[in-house]
C-alpha cells in the first residue's frame, strides 16, 4: 500500500499510483519529487512547492497537475526521455528553464504559465517531438524555446522579460496556430 497523501518531498516509485499534495511544501530539496516509475499522477490540488521541483527520467504516462512551483533551482519540472505524459494547470517560477522537456515524445502541456526575468532564464524548453503546448503563457528572459520536430502550439503567449530579448524561438518542423 502506498499512501497517496503527500505532505513532504518524496521519491515516487510505485507504478500506477495517484499521489496528491494536502499542503504546501516549503524549502524543498531538488528534486522535491523524483518520479521513477510509469503511470504516476502527481496532483497538487492547488498547493505550492517552494525550493525544489519534479524530475522524471525514462518514464511513460506521467501526469503533473494543479500546482505551483516557486524554485531557485534550474528547472521546476524536468522531464528527460519521458513519453505520453501530461503537464496541466501548472505555474512555475524558476532561475533556469522553468519547464524542460528533453527527449521523449507525445507529451502534452496544457494551461502552463511561467515567469522569471532572471538573466538567461527560459520559460518552457521543448526538445521532445510530437508535443503539444496549448493555452499557456511564458514571461521570461527567453519565453519559449522549441527545438524538436512536430511540436504543435495552440493559444500560446510567449513574451520576453525585456524588449531586447526573445519571446519565442522556433527550430525544426513544427505546427503553429494562434501565436501571440
Amino acid at each position: 500500500y502506498t499512501n497517496p497523501n503527500l505532505t513532504a518531498c518524496k521519491n515516487l516509485s510505485t507504478a500506477n499510483a495517484y499521489y496528491f499534495l494536502s499542503s504546501d511544501i516549503g524549502s524543498a530539496p531538488n528534486p522535491c519529487f523524483n518520479i521513477s516509475s510509469d503511470n504516476i499522477t502527481l496532483d497538487g490540488r492547488g498547493h505550492t512547492v517552494a525550493g525544489g521541483g519534479v524530475l522524471s527520467y525514462s518514464t511513460r504516462n506521467i501526469t503533473i497537475k494543479n500546482m505551483t512551483f516557486s524554485t531557485t533551482v534550474p528547472a521546476g519540472i524536468y522531464f528527460i526521455e519521458v513519453n505520453d505524459s501530461l503537464i496541466k494547470n501548472v505555474s512555475i517560477s524558476s532561475n533556469g528553464r522553468s519547464l524542460n522537456l528533453t527527449g521523449g515524445t507525445h507529451n502534452q502541456l496544457q494551461s502552463v504559465s511561467t515567469a522569471n526575468a532572471v538573466s538567461g532564464s527560459t520559460g518552457i524548453y521543448i526538445s521532445s517531438s510530437n508535443t503539444t503546448l496549448s493555452d499557456s503563457s511564458t514571461s521570461n528572459y527567453y519565453g519559449t524555446v522549441i527545438n524538436a520536430s512536430y511540436v504543435t502550439l495552440v493559444n500560446v503567449n510567449a513574451t520576453a522579460g525585456s524588449p531586447t530579448y526573445i519571446g519565442l524561438i522556433l527550430y525544426d518542423q513544427s505546427n503553429y496556430t494562434n501565436l501571440t
